[in-house]
């Protein structure tokens, strides 16, 4: 793949669980795409009030993937609040809402926002320092040598991305993401982006003890709301102790709100479901060409609002962004790779019939090949008995050197004594060394014949049962040795040598012939040595042979226990695949409501899986079998998925983008238009709300997520036209995932009151028996609501003019009371009409009478003409100063205030186009 990745430097910024769960996950999605790594331009950190030790991801590979405490993780605790307040910090208390408990925040900050709020001051400092180090830190990274070796390219443009991503309905991200917005603001430069990422309530309504997410929410839109005229006529400062700054711009140049249901209706029920999307958006959005130079989105957007103004004086650079996938079926894959496993394992590892005639037929030419059988033969008997050089032991007794007289009793007894002795050690020395020899040689022959049994399909079967035939043969060949030795060992026992002891001395005591006689008395005697020397040497054969049988059958009763141990660790091997295939298999709500998988004949991609080629593999790249008895079951386990792994390549190492050319465009088409439906943008609004004039504004970008943007089957030009998508040109993101195409849509102009639900927000914002408060400004009470109470069009034009006085001087206030002249006055009144008490009300009751508000329009248009557009223009601006100036000293209402600024942007455009040249 080409190095066509762009990236802007980027820091990415996540308060509470909310936030932490989406930049995990984040982490997650690079740590994917670059083996296992976070390029250095991106930064992670996160802030949360308890700990998040126990979360965690893993990458495709099986990594695990955390944020780093003291680098990418913080927790800002306090032990003792109330040491914070209570006049020890004024820039607290003058916040600081007078009706919450004051409690250690060490396991989060309770729903209640300031708590979060409080943490933030409490840790003020470390909040500063970690954001600042962290955007100084990915904007030194430049197009040099490290973004080359990390397989990315740097964005010429300057600036830095920073995204913030929280919840609006909890304590601690609701409570603190104001803050960390305008704290990040400072050390931005004018060409940098702040983008948030906030999530509606929805997602938690339903749940144990969330009575306060909706009303949070309101509060935090309200003043979201409120700080979005920062840099207009206003501007915010804010102390925190040793720190301050003037907020001069809004919190953020894009704001996503992220809902738990799309526009289509269609949604996700945890908070697990809506963070993955959430990483997902920003995944793209932070990739590539959204971040280069000439295509990134917030710029765009940014251009795009800034000419539209304000609806209604509200904001509109409130936007959502759904994402589609469009998938091969990845699942199925897996399922199928844990199922050609799970068989190998089960069918060609464990199992396996051996019938008792075919093991015979094999022990028995084992036993010949290797001269273990004990019959009338004696190979092995005759091969420990056998002298260095060949041939039997033979140890006759020599005579030479006595005498056939009378001394021959005692001199052969002595030659006796001495001949038994040596005869001994030469039996000894000569049947260990054989038994050595031998053993040496049977020990290997046991070995390999391991070795070859173990490493054979379902080897473990039938070694173990080889193993037990040949435990019990070599166990009667040791009995037979045993028995044999102790039949010579009797025979030996009956030998009498006193018999011939006496001839010896009866044939001295002849008187004639002594020598002779006494020779052949002692050849008597020498004849019964000879056979004592062969019985010795024959029950020592046997002795040394049932002991050569004892040491065979040790060697192979290890091998049939090493066999029942490597038997229980593939049962249990045997077990964790077959969990894992249920798992694979196992209905999951049908996976995310947000992903179309394709369907294809991947059958034709479906390798053969043998367990001779497991062996093969096995021996080659890890060594044989045999070590599995020294191996943990899970690493086992990995041994066998590994080689599946391997084999399934050609099928699980398919692109999407193969797949989709040898389909038909029309095919393609229809695919692609699957996630363009399931991309909606996570949120719902009423387009009714918004005033068709101003409906215009909204704008739905289109952005694909592909494995290369240079190389996707999306431009091809069969397909190209074909591909879905909205105000801009086809935009194509790298994301390194050949698996999946993603599309994410983006959706911008909406203003808060045209969101479907916000009044059900407001009513739970105003729910009288509330009693803890849902803001965090000093000021929230004068802030007005998300939702406009006054009218819109030309009402409030010829409304506002109307007021002005004379030459207008249309409608007057007196008392509190407000008339209007007209001719649906009656004379009695003084052709005045009461439109209401108070200025909303008269408005409301002006709005709603048609004629009236023609007729006022006809008099205002004819005065100008009468007096000029020069005269009417100076009075008119003489009289917005006034009111400007009424509004700025006095502690109006802020409904009041919303209203009177609107009839000022009124007239303010009144002049404007009075000003035009016709």
């Amino acid at each position: 793949m080409k190095n066509n990745v762009v990236f802007r430097p980027t820091v990415v910024i996540g308060l509470g669980g909310t936030g932490y769960g989406a930049v995990l996950k984040l982490k997650k999605h690079f740590a994917d795409a670059y083996n296992g790594n976070v390029p250095p331009i991106i930064r992670f950190l996160t802030f949360d009030t308890t700990e998040n030790v126990e979360h965690s991801e893993r990458t495709h590979g099986g990594e695990l993937v955390t944020l780093q405490p003291g680098t990418e993780q913080f927790v800002l605790q306090v032990g003792n609040p109330a040491g914070l307040l209570g006049g020890v910090n004024e820039q607290v208390d003058e916040w600081w809402p007078r009706n919450i408990p004051i409690s250690a925040i060490v396991a989060g900050a309770g729903q209640v926002r300031a708590r979060g709020r409080l943490a933030l001051f409490a840790r003020i400092d470390q909040v500063f320092s970690n954001i600042e180090r962290a955007i100084h830190d990915v904007n030194l990274i430049k197009t040099g040598k490290q973004a080359y070796d990390e397989h990315f390219q740097v964005s010429t443009r300057g600036g830095v991305e920073v995204y913030i991503v929280s919840s609006l309905a909890g304590g601690t991200g609701s409570g603190m993401f104001l803050d960390v917005s305008f704290i990040a603001r400072r050390f931005l430069d004018a060409t940098s982006n702040l983008t948030g990422v906030l999530v509606l309530p929805r997602i938690f309504t339903g749940r144990a003890g969330v009575h306060l997410v909706k009303p949070n929410a309101f509060g935090a839109l309200k003043e979201l709301e409120q700080f979005s005229k920062l840099g207009l006529k206003e501007q915010l400062t804010i102390r925190y102790g040793s720190n301050s700054l003037d907020a001069k711009q809004p919190p953020f140049d894009l704001l996503y709100l992220i809902d738990s249901i799309n526009e289509a209706g269609k949604g996700v029920r945890e908070t697990s479901e809506l963070t993955s999307i959430i990483a997902q958006g920003m995944y793209i959005q932070i990739g590539s060409q959204i971040g280069a130079d000439s295509a990134n989105t917030v710029d765009n957007i940014k251009t795009h609002l800034s000419t539209a103004g304000r609806v209604r004086n509200r904001s509109i650079s409130y936007g959502s962004f759904g994402v589609g996938t469009l998938s091969l079926p990845v699942r199925q894959f897996e399922a199928m790779e844990i199922d050609a496993a799970r068989k190998l394992l089960s069918d060609g590892l464990l199992s396996g019939t051996f019938p008792d005639g075919e093991l015979e037929v094999e022990m028995k030419r084992f036993i010949a090949d290797h001269s273990l059988h004990e019959d009338e033969t004696d190979d092995l008997i005759d091969t420990l008995g056998q002298r260095e050089g060949g041939g039997p032991m033979r140890f006759p007794m020599l005579l030479g050197g006595i005498k056939f007289d009378g001394t021959a009793q005692v001199s052969i007894k002595q030659l006796h004594v001495t001949h038994r002795s040596r005869m001994e050690q030469q039996v000894a020395q000569i049947t260990d060394a054989n038994y050595k020899t031998l053993l040496e040689s049977l020990l290997r022959a046991i070995d390999e014949w391991w070795e070859r049994a173990i490493n054979r399909p379902n080897g473990v079967t039938y070694a173990t049962r080889f193993a037990e035939k040949l435990v019990a043969k070599l166990e009667w060949y040791q009995q037979v040795m045993e028995r044999e030795a102790s039949d010579q060992q009797n025979r030996l026992t009956t030998l009498n040598f006193r018999p011939v002891e006496e001839q010896i001395k009866e044939a001295a005591g002849a008187w004639l012939g002594v020598e002779k006689r006494v020779q052949a008395a002692c050849q008597n005697y020498k004849g019964l040595v000879d056979r004592e020397c062969e019985l010795y040497v024959q029950r020592a054969r046997r002795d040394k042979a049932a002991e050569l049988y004892g040491a065979l059958r040790q060697r192979a009763d290890e091998y049939r226990n090493r066999c029942n141990t490597i038997r229980v660790k593939l049962e249990a091997a045997r077990k964790n695949i077959e969990q894992q295939y249920l798992d694979a298999t196992a209905t999951r709500g049908g996976g995310s409501p947000f992903e179309h998988v394709l369907k294809f004949d991947s059958g034709s991609y479906q390798p053969a899986i043998s367990p001779e080629e497991f062996i093969v593999w096995r021996t080659q790249s890890r060594g044989t079998l045999a070590a599995w008895v020294t191996m943990h079951e899970d690493d086992i386990v990995r041994d066998i998925v590994a080689f599946v792994k391997e084999r399934y390549r050609p099928l699980t190492g398919l692109s999407i983008d193969e797949v989709l050319r040898r389909m038909p465009p029309e095919q393609v088409a229809q695919e692609l238009s699957q996630i363009a439906h399931l991309s909606f943008p996570l949120w719902n609004y009423n387009d009714a709300k918004i005033p068709l004039n101003n409906r215009g504004v909204i704008e739905e970008r289109f952005h694909y997520g592909v494995a290369d943007a240079e190389d996707t089957v999306l431009k091809d030009p069969k397909i190209s036209a074909r591909v879905p998508h909205g105000a801009n040109a086809l935009s194509f993101v790298s994301t390194q995932n050949q698996q999946r195409i993603m599309l994410f849509r983006v959706k911008v102009g909406v203003p808060l009151f045209a969101l479907n639900d916000i009044e059900d927000l407001e009513k739970a914002y105003n729910d009288p028996d509330k009693v803890v408060s849902n803001h965090i400004h000093k000021d929230w009470e004068k802030f007005p609501s998300v939702i406009p109470r006054i009218g819109e069009g030309d009402a409030m034009r010829w409304f506002a003019l109307a007021q002005a006085p004379a030459p207008v001087g249309l409608i007057s206030n007196r008392a509190g009371w407000y008339y209007v002249r007209s001719q649906q006055g009656k004379r009695t009144d003084n052709g005045e009409l009461r439109l209401g008490q108070g200025r909303i009300n008269a408005y409301a009751a002006f709005e709603k009478n048609r004629e009236l508000v023609d007729e006022v329009k006809e008099s205002i248009e004819a005065v100008t003409r009468l007096e000029g557009e020069a005269r009417i223009s100076a009075s008119l601006r003489a009289y917005a100063e006034q009111v400007t100036g009424q509004v700025s000293s006095g502690n109006v209402d802020a409904a009041i205030k919303e209203q009177v600024e609107q009839e000022l942007e009124e007239i303010e455009k009144y002049l404007k186009e009075m000003s035009i040249i016709r």
